[in-house]
């Protein structure tokens, strides 16, 4: 999966580009099944100097879709 981070003077955009065809049903049930707030968002910066970012979408409750396997 191709992940993009953006920043702009209002906010900042994470883009996603499937590139399987599983990562596509991933972000389609992403789309279709989270909420609209977010869990949390984190950033961290270790003594190794790698950099780690998260964000945590809830889903909700009653959300269900399914996306059919290729053949």
């Amino acid at each position: 999966m191709k992940i993009e981070l953006y920043e702009f003077d209002d906010c900042f955009d994470i883009s996603l580009e499937a590139e399987t065809v599983e990562e596509a049903a991933r972000i389609i049930r992403m789309g279709m099944n989270s909420k609209k707030d977010l869990n949390y968002v984190i950033a961290s910066a270790f003594d190794d100097q790698t950099i780690f970012g998260s964000i945590s979408i809830g889903k909700r409750k009653r959300g269900h879709s399914e996306v059919p396997k290729q053949r």
